[in-house]
């Protein structure tokens, strides 16, 4: 937990992962006339900035993926630079991914049930196919994505059953393709044959490793595993692939030929289209489970995670909590350059307790406040405070103007000579 970071528009409200080169928050963005609403902000790592490569990498996700808007395809909202800090903000997706789920049923020593395996490979299926038709909006030329990197930790299951891909890091757009022949980019384990060689791969490669995605979910085991990665990429370019019904006997043979077909080696044997592997699972679903929605995947996961979606509840009305009264509080300026979930400012300058989100201040002052903190109050309190002090002065200005004429009258208002007023009174 952090305390909550300003990060121009968006207030960094906690730490939710960080990886070797990005750290990603759940922030709030704010807008006009108080519109707000929870995003993931994706931040480079400070010391990675400098990193032309990497930069490289990461203007190319924003670039590719700021065009994709697909329900299967987290929505990337905002792309920059604040003060040397690189970013994205994203959608923010309530749930988990396939690695935690997939390690939460090998604790709990269960396997996941067919109809929720076969129903995630169909949509992340769906999603691929959206990413290789897309086209360039101007010139509606094939744009020919390949993500490059479908494995468990890139698709996200919401609490609500929505499945979404992400992180297009290393996802390649057209001629693209040509000018990375022989390097390897993606994790080992779910590379196609052609990609484990570093040859060309286009829109089939993604298919292949969504094959080894649902062989994963249906056995509860990888598919190409070894002692060493160049064991694992030799394996993948032999392509030999066990009968997955032999670890779980629950498979029906109809799934298993549909399987094997994505997990072809020759790619003009495998699916051509993730659409058409997209199309065969579904199908296969609705034989099986006739009723199934997306609803039933969430009850699964509201079920296996019950512990983590109240914890998440919880934090989640805390984080709301907090922000109506963090606004007269103290903010971390956007400068600092921490990464590790409280400032370092605030560590090295007072005492904390521990709190939901962060740490705050206990009793003691800062010295030099001003410098570390500024204070900001809310709208609709602002403007209260506003119009007394108008009133007020207008009370003020209103009384001493009645005192002044008050005077006037009394010491300034023409009279009569004393004979003068004799005469009157005598006639």
């Amino acid at each position: 937990m952090i305390k909550p970071i300003p990060f121009g528009k968006y207030l960094l409200l906690d730490k939710i992962a960080t990886g070797g080169m990005a750290e990603i928050f759940i922030a709030r963005s704010t807008g006009l006339s108080g519109f707000e609403k929870f995003v993931a902000i994706k931040r480079i790592l400070p010391h990675h900035a400098s990193n032309e490569a990497f930069l490289s990498m990461f203007l190319d996700e924003a670039r590719i993926t700021v065009g994709l808007h697909h329900s299967n395809i987290v929505q990337i909202y905002d792309f920059g630079d604040i003060e040397g800090h690189y970013f994205l903000a994203m959608e923010y997706v309530e749930g988990k991914n396939l690695r935690e789920i997939l390690a939460r049923v090998e604790e709990n020593n269960e396997k996941l049930p067919l109809e929720h395996a076969i129903y995630i490979a169909s949509e992340v299926a769906k999603g691929l196919d959206y990413a290789h038709r897309k086209k360039d909006e101007k010139n509606h030329i094939p744009l020919k994505i390949v993500h490059r990197d479908v494995s468990p930790q890139n698709v996200l299951a919401s609490y609500e059953g929505e499945l979404k891909l992400i992180d297009f890091g290393i996802a390649q757009a057209g001629i693209e393709n040509e000018n990375h022949k022989g390097i390897l980019k993606g994790k080992f384990s779910y590379m196609s044959p052609e990609q484990a060689t570093g040859s060309h791969v286009d829109s089939r490669s993604d298919i292949f490793s969504c094959g080894i995605l649902l062989y994963e979910l249906l056995t509860a085991q990888k598919l190409f595993t070894a002692q060493s990665d160049s064991s694992v990429l030799s394996l993948i370019q032999s392509a030999a692939i066990p009968s997955p019904s032999l670890l779980n006997p629950l498979i029906p043979k109809s799934l298993e030929s549909i399987l094997y077909k994505a997990l072809k080696k020759d790619v003009n044997q495998r699916y051509q289209r993730a659409l058409d592997f997209h199309k065969d699972l579904t199908q296969l679903l609705y034989q099986l489970h006739p009723s199934y929605t997306s609803a039933d995947l969430a009850a699964y996961l509201q079920k296996t995670f019950v512990a983590d979606v109240v914890a998440h509840k919880k934090k989640m009305k805390e984080i709301i909590h907090f922000l109506e009264e963090f606004s007269q509080k103290e903010m971390v300026p956007s400068e600092q350059k921490s990464s590790k979930g409280t400032c370092d400012l605030y560590t090295k300058k007072m005492q904390h307790e521990a709190t939901y989100i962060g740490q705050k201040p206990s009793g003691d002052k800062i010295n030099n406040k001003s410098q570390y903190a500024v204070r900001s109050q809310r709208p609709f309190q602002a403007l209260a405070m506003t119009w007394l002090r108008v009133g007020i002065l207008s009370f003020l200005i209103l009384a001493l103007l009645l005192f002044w004429h008050q005077l006037f009258k009394k010491y300034k208002a023409p009279r009569l000579p004393a004979k003068v007023e004799e005469k009157k009174i005598s006639d």
